[in-house]
């Protein structure tokens, strides 16, 4: 995940994923990222958020089945 740092404007890592490791942030963004001294990891989505991602975001699935290639 990222946010702006307010500063610069420059985007900054605010948590990792489970397994996402910042040299793999780093080499698959394509730019410069800030990375703070402390970064979290990212929390996994409530039992409510996981229900209005299925129910109402996307109800058909369809997001689970993209791939990203390059």
């Amino acid at each position: 995940m990222f946010d702006l740092a307010p500063e610069t404007g420059t985007m900054r890592i605010r948590s990792l994923h489970p397994g996402v490791s910042v040299d793999e942030v780093q080499a698959k963004t394509g730019f410069e990222v800030i990375v703070p001294a402390r970064v979290a990891l990212t929390e996994a989505p409530s039992a409510r958020e996981l229900a209005l991602l299925r129910t109402q975001v996307d109800p058909d699935g369809l997001l689970g089945t993209l791939r990203i290639t390059r």
